[in-house]
């Protein structure tokens, strides 16, 4: 490909790049478009700034390509409690209101998305500490999640220098971090409390089970959205929506998007800043008429009298509950979805597929007790699925109950010993369980399977994870353990 003119090349380059990462360049900073590829060429090999240009335009990226130019692209910068007034806020408000109102479960779920090196997660693990007394006795999650897998690494180490701590209290480094040569590490406890792990929120889907990224109540997600294009910025808006149940918070960056990109929150106002608040009022759309059995109605038969001119008449169309119920689900209206689904049984349509999709919405909402229940009768009705057996393994893992997962898991793979998810999470259970031999054998077998496949294809019940991407996140894991894989 032949390109003459520089400001011709970096228009392609801001366009690909917005295309396959979601990461967008105005025209007027196309300067810094062109300094941040150059300093990407040098780490990736290329000679120069245009060469590296040049192959963007043509080549697929794979996921370290995209984690090495976010990271040239992008600014990470961040420090312990940004925005004193947003934590304090979080820590005196929000988090005692939810611990109040799931203190009879004791379950909470907190995600930094976009969490750089890992000062913001960290920051909430604090948080928590300090307004939920009792947390060690809850079921936590704290996911942190960020493109740049250096960062990631970088936040596992929990080592910061002094730089990190400009602009906080002083009794944070006094209480949480020890001193470690010139730098300060952050305590242990702390440190244990969030599981970091590469999401790329242009591309991937969320929420997911796969992920972790249902049932969230608070999602921070702050200073990242600024880089996206307008139509990346509404789908990862609409997406953080669906990914919080009834009521929970999303904390966004003040420049991140228009309030215009909020609109199926509501903004809750305090201090000068805006927060956004997933609303548990439903909205009760027409309902569709699930009352007869048939998809198709056939007209009545029409007796035509002499001279009598033929009209048309529109044949009635009722929609099938099954499709109602997906579409209710891909929207997050996941109640609508589990009443549409009620019909869908009632008119005798697929009963483990639509018990299924119930699951995957109870889920969506946190309501885990529940979703296993949908799996447990879809079970009834076909013991011989396995992917039913690998959704019942999720929900209860996510129940914090890893043995009857694991079991859940291991029924899968009798019925079906190629089922390369059911082996993945299943590797990953025995490692956390301490069964790091059986562990590395299922990894192994999921790299095998993965072998003779395309790097595009999308593997059954991962949620929209690439053969590519698996292989990819299994590399990653493999690296974390010193290639013990």
């Amino acid at each position: 490909m032949t390109v003459n003119h520089p400001d011709a090349l970096l228009a392609q380059v801001a366009e690909t790049l917005k295309s396959k990462t979601g990461l967008r360049f105005h025209t007027d900073r196309r300067g810094d478009l062109r300094r941040a590829i150059a300093s990407a060429a040098r780490e990736m090999g290329f000679c120069d700034w245009q060469s590296l240009a040049l192959w963007l335009l043509d080549a697929p990226l794979l996921r370290r390509d995209i984690e090495t130019l976010a990271r040239h692209l992008t600014v990470g910068e961040t420090y312990f409690r940004r925005d004193q007034k947003i934590f304090d806020f979080f820590e005196q408000t929000i988090l005692p209101e939810i611990a109040s109102m799931r203190r009879p479960q004791r379950r909470l779920r907190i995600w930094s998305a976009g969490c750089s090196t890992g000062e913001e997660p960290y920051s909430i693990a604090i948080s928590v500490q300090r307004a939920v007394p009792d947390w060690k006795e809850w079921n936590l999650t704290l996911l942190a999640t960020d493109i740049h897998l250096r960062l990631v690494e970088r936040a596992r180490e929990g080592i910061y220098r002094q730089w990190s701590f400009r602009n906080c209290p002083d009794w944070l480094k006094q209480l949480y971090f020890t001193r470690k040569d010139s730098d300060f590490e952050i305590a242990p406890a702390i440190r244990e409390m969030v599981s970091f792990d590469y999401l790329n929120l242009a591309e991937d889907i969320y929420p997911s089970l796969f992920t972790g990224t249902n049932a969230m109540d608070v999602i921070f997600c702050r200073n990242v959205l600024m880089y996206f294009d307008a139509e990346a910025a509404q789908k990862a808006i609409d997406s953080f929506h669906r990914s919080l149940v009834d009521g929970g918070w999303l904390v966004a960056g003040a420049t991140d998007a228009p309030s215009s990109f909020y609109s199926r929150f509501e903004p809750v106002r305090f201090q000068g800043a805006t927060l956004y608040r997933k609303s548990d009022r439903k909205t009760k759309p027409k309902p569709a008429d699930f009352s007869k059995k048939e998809i198709r109605i056939p007209a009545p038969p029409v007796v035509r009298q002499k001279n009598e001119t033929r009209e048309k008449k529109k044949i009635p169309v009722v929609e099938n509950p099954l499709e109602v119920a997906r579409r209710f689900y891909d929207e997050g209206r996941y109640d609508e979805a589990i009443d549409a689904l009620e019909e869908s049984l009632s008119c005798g349509l697929p009963l483990s597929e639509a018990m299924t999709l119930a699951a995957r919405a109870r889920a969506n909402q946190g309501r885990l007790r529940e979703a296993r229940e949908w799996c447990e009768k879809a079970l009834v009705r076909d013991k011989l699925d396995p992917s039913i057996h690998y959704l019942l393994a999720v929900i209860t893992e996510e129940e914090g109950n890893p043995k009857s997962a694991i079991a859940a898991l291991n029924r899968a793979l009798y019925i079906d010993p190629d089922f390369v998810m059911a082996h993945f999470k299943l590797a990953g259970l025995k490692a956390r369980t301490g069964r790091s031999s059986e562990s590395r054998k299922h990894f192994q077998c999921v790299m095998s399977l993965l072998t003779a496949r395309e790097g595009d294809e999308i593997l059954p019940e991962s949620e929209g994870i690439t053969v590519g991407r698996l292989k990819a996140i299994i590399q990653t894991i493999a690296d974390e353990s010193g290639g013990a894989i």
